[in-house]
């Protein structure tokens, strides 16, 4: 009963000294999440579509691999945001057991750091083909290789988000579903989340920065390349590189 007590405490002290905003979470995020899983549902499973439709005719390739993984991740997540938008709805009440609380936010992080992963992988094929066309050609970006890389994220992907399912996602009233854990357990999950944002954020950011910055000065001084086509593809690789950077900054 006094561990009651004490959480509920701890709980109230939290609330006093970060108040929040509730018309925000109890409208807000429900209506933004609600329209994030509707287009997130029809955008990705249309190229999901599109994809299996052009391969099935030319048949895949290293790259559509990449892609139809990275669609993929996206789709996990998509499937779990009905019950985030009803977690909102009603005031921050979860509905549907430990389990299912454990699972909607683990497929949360799965898709965020498979994304990351898949658009590394998306990011070294684009620059292997663009600054060593030649030396690349027909090494590492076969069929099979994209195959076994894409196994190799989803398992890597596992590996970093197993201990993350080793803390309890609930409080002690079985209402609340964390993002993170109980006021209990959290700084042991801050270090753990500390050594996740260095291995599934920081060092793809750092390889993704490189690989589209020698890309960029690749393509400025290739003088045989059309100069209407070198700036567009300049132009695309720095718009995919900010994007990518806005998005993951949002998740995070």
């Amino acid at each position: 009963m006094e561990k009651v007590n004490n959480s509920s405490n701890s709980t109230t002290d939290i609330d006093v000294l970060c108040p929040v905003n509730t018309d925000f979470t109890q409208w807000f995020l429900p209506s933004f999440y609600l329209i994030l899983s509707l287009l997130g549902l029809l955008g990705n499973g249309l190229g999901l579509w599109s994809l299996c439709r052009s391969s099935r005719k030319n048949g895949w390739n290293s790259f559509n691999v990449l892609l139809c993984n990275l669609a993929i991740a996206d789709l996990l997540y998509v499937i779990t945001l009905p019950f985030i938008v009803s977690y909102y709805l009603q005031g921050h009440v979860w509905l549907f057991g430990q389990s299912w609380c454990k699972l909607t936010r683990l497929l949360f992080h799965v898709n965020l750091y498979a994304s990351i992963g898949f658009l590394t992988c998306i990011s070294v094929h684009r620059y292997l083909r663009i600054v060593y066309p030649l030396k690349m050609m027909g090494r590492c970006q076969t069929l099979g290789s994209s195959v076994s890389l894409s196994v190799f994220v989803w398992v890597w992907v596992m590996i970093q988000l197993s201990p993350d399912l080793t803390f309890s996602k609930m409080d002690l009233k079985g209402e609340k579903c964390h993002d993170s854990t109980g006021h209990k357990n959290l700084e042991k999950y801050l270090l753990y989340f500390l050594i996740l944002t260095v291995t599934g954020f920081a060092i793809p950011f750092f390889v993704i920065t490189g690989c589209y910055c020698h890309v960029v000065i690749v393509l400025r001084k290739n003088e045989n390349m059309d100069p209407v086509l070198k700036r567009r593809s300049i132009k695309l690789v720095v718009v995919i590189f900010g994007n990518w950077v806005k998005i993951h900054h949002i998740k995070l």
